[in-house]
């Protein structure tokens, strides 16, 4: 097979053990399958067993509710009861779509529609429970008492009269009613036949011979009355008794139809459908078991063999690796190392004849890159020397123009807080011409208003006035309505009275008109006054508000003067931004080119070589300025922020021999071309 690539020698082993391993894949693949599907069918078969037990507990515990409703007929069992007759209705259509076999899935059906029948008999003995309580309650409780009552109250009564007989036989009679009621209650909680009969037997056998022999001896008008509601209230309370005993028959024959017959045959069902699903199971089981044992032992075959194959094929390609290096791997590596640590010192020795090998190509490269290396040197050397120069030259053009920058964007500054100020004062002005324009307005209306409160005062002075006439004129006719009540004598003296009070009245009437006609009067003096004085302060406020106008008017076109110099200021500020952000630029791309140059010069200064090779570099080193002065970056006005551009690196050519990934700098340094002209060679 020595004939055969590499690379082809390496495929086809690799797919051999490719080719074994997807067949203990295939082989695990299918196992696993088998056994994921068996252990699905087994968990299938174990939930729908689990669910058909939780179906057969629910089931159990509806059917306890029945018989705890039935004897004591508490609401409680009857909600517990519609509660576990939902939860069977749920796993109930559960069960219908997990169990998917014919014959059991018609048993499901079956179950559930028995279930309905059983859920419909418990709401007849619920609906027959009602009746019963009521027939109890309506019927039997109250008749039975009052019966008692009126048996009691006819042998007290009888008893006081004398009347022995009487109180024997209603004694009796009270007797046999308390033995009925006795065996009522019985059957009412027991159900038996036998204690209905009883009932029936003391509460109509035995009653109505006595009842018969009261009626003959009973004289008295209150113990006959006694009497017939005692018969009334035997009468209902038969009647009620009668339809209990009826409405328990009826309901214990559901139960017995029904009840009794549903629940043991759905419980059969569901233990058929159980351990039907149980032998499933148990069938089930042992076979995943035996596939998965099979499927075990075909993977561990298949994995020696592939083991096996793996070793043979790992041993034939290690000999044909180590043919075209050369070499130990080890001594490559190590050889590799030392070269890319930058010692090209190294000597390697190829075994005789050996052309082609990998060893044979490093030591070409290694003797290549001393004569590489030793040329890139002395070219590091003249561009670090240039970029110092270019540095400082930049350097002090790039202080300069920023200093300009700093002194134009300070006056800005200046120019914008005089502008603000001068808009400050002119906003002002405008406000107190308004102000005043107002206070004219105000005064104008004020003056209106005092002229109008005077006239009003004066019709109020002339008002009064007739008023005081009404007054005097009303304090006259009292005079004589006075006199002329002296002169009537004994009938006039209510008339006088009424008169007095009349001329009092027009006295008070006569005197508040008076100082309110003095008040009205020096109202009117003093708003007279204060109009007055309102329109003397009219002409000085609209002064004040022309002059306010006119300060506006100055403020705006001082603004105006101002924001031209502002702008004018602005334009000279970006032009020196835009002089200073050059300088700076220029100076970066120096600093730039030299950090380069340093660069290129450590990375150069990584490998290491005899001295014959590097002397010519060294003595070139003595021609570099060692210390230059640093660029900093100064702070700049905010309005301009210089952006710094490298300057283009030229793209080197592509490498005849091939290319490789490194951390350093690609060149090509042959003196093929004449792109290194420009530059003085030491």
């Amino acid at each position: 097979m020595s004939h055969f690539k590499l690379s082809s020698v390496m495929a086809l082993g690799f797919g051999i053990v490719t080719a074994l391993l997807l067949v203990v894949s295939v082989a695990s693949y299918s196992g696993l399958q088998s056994a994921v599907t068996g252990f699905g069918n087994y968990r299938t078969l174990a939930r729908d067993t689990n669910l058909l037990g939780r179906l057969q507990a629910n089931m159990l515990m509806m059917r306890m509710n029945v018989k705890d409703f039935n004897i004591s007929g508490d609401q409680k069992d009857a909600d517990e009861f519609n509660a576990y007759a939902t939860s069977t209705g749920a796993f109930l259509e559960e069960a219908k779509r997990e169990i998917v076999q014919p014959e059991l899935a018609s048993l499901i059906i079956e179950i559930d529609r028995k279930i309905d029948e059983y859920k419909r008999a418990f709401e007849q003995i619920k609906a027959f429970r009602v009746s019963r309580n009521k027939a109890v309650e309506v019927g039997m409780d109250p008749n039975g008492l009052k019966m008692r009552e009126d048996l009691t109250a006819m042998v007290e009564s009888a008893s006081k009269d004398g009347m022995a007989s009487v109180a024997y036989h209603a004694g009796r009679a009270q007797e046999h009613l308390l033995l009925g009621r006795l065996y009522a209650l019985k059957f009412l909680q027991d159900n038996h036949q036998a204690d209905a009969d009883r009932a029936l037997q003391e509460l109509q056998s035995n009653l109505d011979p006595l009842f018969a022999t009261l009626e003959k001896e009973l004289q008295d008008s209150h113990r006959r009355s006694l009497m017939e509601s005692a018969k009334i209230t035997r009468n209902a309370y038969l009647s009620a008794f009668k339809e209990a005993v009826t409405i328990i028959e009826a309901r214990n024959k559901v139960i017995k139809e029904s009840l009794d017959r549903l629940g043991p045959e759905v419980a059969k069902a569901v233990e058929d459908v159980k351990l039907s699903l149980k032998n499933e199971q148990d069938k089930l089981g042992p076979a995943v078991q035996a596939a998965n044992e099979a499927t075990i032992t075909l993977v561990i075959i298949v994995s020696l063999l592939s083991v096996l194959v793996a070793i043979i094929i790992g041993w034939y390609i290690t000999r044909l690796v180590l043919r075209p290096l050369g070499g130990e791997p080890a001594f490559l590596t190590n050889l590799v190392t030392r070269v890319s640590e930058g010692n090209l010192n190294v000597k390697i020795e190829t075994k005789p004849g050996d052309t082609s090998s990998l060893m044979a190509a490093m030591a070409n490269m290694v003797e290549r890159l001393r004569g590489v290396v030793g040329e890139v040197k002395l070219a590091a050397d003249s561009v670090g020397s240039g970029s110092a120069q270019m540095s400082s030259s930049s350097d002090s053009l790039s202080q300069g123009a920023s200093e300009a920058a700093a002194s134009v964007e300070e006056t800005s500054a200046a120019m914008e807080q005089m502008s603000g100020n001068i808009a400050q004062n002119s906003d002002n002005a405008r406000q107190t011409q308004t102000i005043a324009q107002q206070a004219s307005q105000d005064a104008r209306e004020g003056g209106k208003a005092v002229a109008s409160a005077v006239t009003a005062m004066k019709e109020i002075a002339d008002k009064i006035s007739i008023i005081e006439e009404i007054a005097r004129q009303t304090n006259l006719l009292a005079l004589n309505a006075a006199i002329e009540a002296a002169r009537a004598g004994e009938h006039g003296k209510g008339f006088a009275v009424v008169a007095a009070e009349v001329r009092k009245l027009a006295e008070r009437s006569q005197s508040a008109a008076s100082e309110i006609s003095q008040l009205s009067t020096s109202s009117v003096e003093v708003s007279e006054r204060a109009g007055s004085i309102i329109n003397k302060l009219v002409p000085d406020i609209q002064r004040t508000a022309e002059l306010v106008a006119q300060i506006t008017t100055a403020s705006i076109e001082q603004n105006q003067g101002v924001d031209q110099i502002n702008r004018a200021i602005q334009q000279l500020d970006q032009v020196t931004q835009q002089n200073a952000g050059t300088a700076e630029e220029m100076a970066a791309t120096a600093v730039e080119l030299q950090g380069q140059a340093r660069q290129l010069q450590d990375t150069v200064s990584f490998f290491s070589m005899d001295h014959g090779v590097t002397r010519q570099g060294r003595a070139s080193q003595q021609h570099l300025v060692t210390a230059h002065p640093k660029v900093t970056a100064r702070a700049l006005p905010k309005t301009s922020k210089p952006v710094v551009h490298a300057a283009p690196m030229p793209k080197a050519p592509t490498a005849k021999a091939g290319s490789a990934k490194s951390s350093g700098v690609m060149l090509d340094l042959s003196d093929d071309d004449d792109n290194d002209a420009d530059y003085q060679r030491f």
